[in-house]
């Protein structure tokens, strides 16, 4: 049979309130204060580390001549085809309003 080792950490076996060491008693609002300080600053830390391995520099995204000649003409063709379709509504509704006193007789 194996020989009974002595438990060096008797410690773990003490309930909670008899323990001997550091009592901090802290109010659950300090410990979630604690929490949320500990966690930023580990995004913090994350954040530091990613930016100086990796580049954070943006490539320009400054469109190119043909893409602005194309958009060009796209906005051309919307107000061209706003204007005309302006211009029909408001046709239709005086052509309405002048057709609205003739009799049918």
């Amino acid at each position: 049979m194996a020989p009974i080792l002595p438990l060096p950490a008797l410690h773990t076996f003490i309930k909670r309130g008899d323990s001997v060491g550091i009592e901090l008693d802290l109010p659950p609002f300090v410990v979630i204060l604690l929490c949320l300080v500990g966690a930023l600053f580990g995004l913090l830390v994350a954040y530091g580390i990613a930016r100086f391995f990796f580049d954070v520099t943006q490539p320009s995204l400054e469109p190119s001549a043909s893409q602005h000649d194309y958009m060009r003409d796209v906005r051309a063709r919307n107000l061209n085809s706003l204007m005309a379709e302006g211009h029909a509504a408001r046709y239709a509704s005086t052509r309405y309003d002048d057709q609205r006193h003739v009799s049918m007789s």
